[in-house]
């Protein structure tokens, strides 16, 4: 570094012991495995329902992935209150607002699937209260591994057939170039027009 003015001239120590103060995780990958690991085999990864919505900016707003959690509107409109929804495996996020009604009816008609076809086991063996499973349901009862109700995804495959003589002779190119010069020559084609019409209109001397 050049000396600058009438300032101190540098001296940085650059040979300091700094492996003293430093710390790394060599291990970090395998020990996420085995917390992993012993999640599965404890049982505690639990799976909760998720919304359907839809993804962020027009690039993907077409596409559809699986959200935090319900709006409560969402779970009240689903005949639920917010802690007994939380408390039978269904991700709430108080903070997600509906922005259109679409949406809204997808996730209640999602809310009210999955309480159809939910089995509430009685509470500490006791008798079954109203919304809980008798004896038999309990019996019939499966347990779900994996994501709750994925996202079924639509493949579109298109059919083969034979182009028309029609579609042989269609120029995109050309249809593509003419579109836009009438989108650029609109303003200039109807100054023309409404000029023609004025000397058609105007009296003849």
């Amino acid at each position: 570094m050049p000396h600058f003015r009438n300032n101190v001239i540098p001296n940085v120590h650059f040979h300091k012991d700094w492996q003293r103060y430093i710390k790394t995780w060599f291990d970090q990958p395998m020990r996420k495995k085995r917390r992993a690991r012993a999640r599965a085999e404890k049982g505690d990864e639990l799976q909760r329902l998720r919304p359907v919505v839809s993804c962020p900016t027009m690039r993907y707003n077409m596409k559809k992935r699986l959200g935090r959690g319900f709006s409560v509107d969402e779970v009240r409109a689903a005949g639920m209150k917010v802690g007994f929804a939380r408390s039978i495996g269904i991700s709430v996020d108080p903070r997600r607002k509906n922005k259109s009604v679409e949406s809204m009816q997808r996730n209640v008609k999602r809310l009210k699937s999955y309480r159809g076809k939910l089995i509430l086991f009685p509470r500490k063996g006791r008798k079954p209260c109203k919304g809980e499973a008798s004896k038999e349901e309990i019996k019939m009862a499966v347990k779900v591994k994996g994501p709750i109700m994925p996202i079924k995804k639509k493949t579109l495959r298109p059919t083969i057939r034979k182009p028309s003589e029609k579609e042989k002779k269609f120029k995109a190119y050309q249809v593509v170039r003419m579109a836009r010069a009438k989108e650029r020559l609109v303003g200039v084609r109807a100054k023309k027009a409404k000029e023609a019409a004025e000397s058609l209109d105007a009296p003849k001397k």
